[in-house]
């Protein structure tokens, strides 16, 4: 299980850097492409590359990231919640921590009540039972949860098993 989630986190990573890797690239290569007819028509001296391939450099760099910046204020991306659920393999059954940390506060509220109708204890013993199942089976899993609820009370992530030392 641990290879598995290194291997996912390792795969997120190179994601992550390839959106950066890729606007350098697109914009080295437009620069390229784009260089002999900025000289052509406007007769740039020859022996002065780089200060022109520069400038169309940042300009196409800067316009690729315009083009994302509006991209991103008029909302045509999924939310990446969205994303991350119908790429997680577990999205069908495992909640993410926060998840479980809003879970409990619901279900602390719920316990509060005088007299809970028959479907809300229902709902309680179903949810009491799908978090315990889930801590119990992946001890990262768990980690991960004490690690939102110190977080969340201002103690810092909680030491990880064999660690509580540091």
């Amino acid at each position: 299980m641990k290879i598995k989630k290194s291997l996912m986190e390792l795969m997120w990573r190179m994601q992550q850097s390839q959106a950066i890797i890729g606007v350098l690239m697109w914009s080295l290569t437009l620069t390229g492409i784009f260089y002999p007819y900025m000289r052509d028509k406007f007769n740039l001296d020859p022996s002065n590359v780089l200060l022109p391939m520069l400038a169309l450099f940042v300009l196409i760099f800067l316009g690729v990231i315009t083009i994302g910046l509006v991209f991103d204020k008029l909302r045509f991306w999924k939310e990446q919640n969205i994303v991350m659920a119908e790429r997680n393999p577990y999205a069908n059954y495992k909640l993410y921590p926060k998840e479980v940390y809003w879970a409990r506060l619901w279900l602390a509220v719920a316990r509060q009540q005088p007299d809970p109708p028959p479907e809300v204890r229902r709902e309680i013993e179903f949810f009491e039972t799908w978090i315990r199942k889930l801590m119990a089976e992946d001890p990262c899993y768990r980690q991960e949860v004490l690690d939102v609820e110190g977080y969340v009370s201002g103690r810092g992530p909680a030491p990880a098993p064999g660690n509580a030392s540091k």
